[in-house]
């Protein structure tokens, strides 16, 4: 199976921003079409109309770049047309700025219940990813795809906000928010950098091979397996089984396993957690780490993982430093 991206010219920059981000995730560039590069796109020599029409019934999984330029191109409603009618594989994504309300999209070949997303909804382009694990080839390093998917937001978000500071009045319904500073430069995350008290202190106390084994345990946990959400309370249990699992496949000790709680204790009284989930009554039964650590871990995993390795080697060894008090 390939990828056809049926876009609108005018709305290249997006799907030039999608091709990046499957590529970044591991599939193939023979995988994918994008007619509007030509690496991507139809060979020399080639009929323009045969060849769109033999890609298009090679089953191919076809992405959707919805956009009012969309609607008004007569060569992307017979794409459209064409791939519905062979009942392709595909998903909808639509530009920042687009109106589902309009008449087009209501009333179009593509059903408007089916479930689409905005190319800057992070959390859908995420699941988008996790769901090609069933028809491609991907990476499984969480931790790569959570870098790939941040850029691919980055990016998204730069180009909806350079429309409308170029005066493109199609800009004028994006209600993307402004890049923050560290979106616009995550690449100046460092070790170093002091983004809160606590978190600086907990970077330090790493670095200076201060923190327990276990801690450090945790955070290779939740970068290697890409869990920015920790279950505690009743709910532990399940998340230490996770970790087990974890560990046999790795051939790590049972560090991490074995202290998971305290481990995780310590961590919540650092302020680098907070509660995402309540029992009814009122009891933490899963917690999430703080924006800031999560992008930290995510944006420099190359850095960390230097500074892990060595750990590593001791847990591996026998050499660890075992849990003492609970913080």
């Amino acid at each position: 199976m390939k990828f056809f991206i049926s876009h609108s010219s005018k709305n290249a920059d997006y799907g030039t921003a999608i091709v990046t981000l499957l590529r970044a995730v591991g599939v193939k560039a023979e995988d994918i079409v994008f007619t509007s590069n030509a690496a991507y796109g139809i060979p020399i020599g080639e009929n323009i109309f045969h060849w769109l029409k033999s890609r298009i019934q090679e089953q191919s999984y076809v992405i959707y770049l919805l956009s009012d330029e969309y609607y008004s191109s007569v060569a992307c409603l017979n794409e459209m047309g064409a791939s519905w009618v062979i009942q392709n594989k595909g998903a909808m994504l639509f530009v920042p700025g687009f109106d589902l309300d309009c008449h087009e999209f209501k009333s179009g070949a593509l059903d408007p219940r089916e479930i689409g997303f905005f190319l800057y909804d992070e959390d859908r382009v995420t699941e988008f990813v996790e769901s090609l694990k069933a028809d491609f080839t991907i990476l499984n390093r969480q931790v790569l795809l959570n870098q790939a998917i941040k850029i691919f937001i980055n990016d998204v978000r730069g180009l909806a906000i350079s429309l409308r500071k170029n005066g493109d009045k199609s800009a004028d319904k994006i209600i993307v928010p402004p890049l923050s500073t560290e979106q616009k430069s995550p690449s100046k995350v460092t070790l170093d950098a002091i983004v809160n008290p606590n978190l600086d202190r907990y970077l330090s106390d790493f670095k200076d091979g201060k923190l327990k084994d276990s801690d450090v345990m945790l955070i290779w946990y939740a970068i290697e397996q890409g869990r920015s959400q920790l279950m505690t309370g009743w709910q532990e249990d399940k998340e230490v089984e996770s970790i087990r699992a974890w560990e046999d496949v790795n051939g790590y000790p049972s560090v991490l396993s074995s202290q998971y709680g305290t481990a995780l204790q310590r961590l919540t009284m650092r302020k680098l957690v907070s509660v995402s989930q309540e029992t009814s009554s009122g009891n933490p039964k899963e917690v999430k780490l703080i924006s800031q650590l999560n992008d930290l871990l995510i944006n420099k995993y190359d850095e960390i993982d230097s500074y892990v390795l060595g750990v590593l080697q001791r847990i591996q060894s026998g050499k660890t430093k075992q849990d003492e008090l609970p913080f």
